[in-house]
């Protein structure tokens, strides 16, 4: 099973959607040094934790849409078209269309069981942190 979607959610830190009937996705605050010492040893492609000054508390979870782009965390900042990465991640075909894309305004955030984008990383900087899950329930 994956977490498929159909349709726009809105999500907000301390909240929660029901992806479909098998899975949740959640956003918690959660605290920055057990966030730093995950985002080295994170062994769960179901779960990130990024930088909440940069995303605000609101996210829109959807879809992928003609033309989107971002840029994967480990890429040098580099912008791929989500269809290439789709491609390389091995996303199955009949997937694609509704895998779950977690967003900032416009820009993709996470591809959940995948990759952070590489702006909305946890540097030195980061102040605020949000745990993203994907749950089963």
């Amino acid at each position: 099973q994956w977490p498929l979607i159909e349709g726009v959610f809105e999500l907000q830190t301390g909240g929660q959607v029901n992806l479909n009937q098998n899975f949740l996705l959640s956003a918690v605050e959660a605290d920055i040094e057990t966030a730093r010492s995950f985002t080295t040893e994170n062994e769960d492609p179901f779960s990130t934790w990024l930088d909440a000054d940069l995303t605000g508390d609101r996210f829109t979870v959807r879809p992928r849409r003609a033309g989107d782009s971002f840029s994967p965390l480990g890429m040098n900042r580099q912008t791929v078209k989500l269809r290439e990465f789709y491609i390389k991640a091995k996303i199955p075909r009949r997937a694609r269309g509704g895998w779950p894309l977690v967003c900032a305004g416009e820009q993709i955030v996470w591809v959940p069981g995948f990759r952070l984008a590489h702006p909305f990383r946890i540097t030195e900087k980061t102040n605020q942190v949000v745990k993203l899950s994907v749950l089963t329930i």
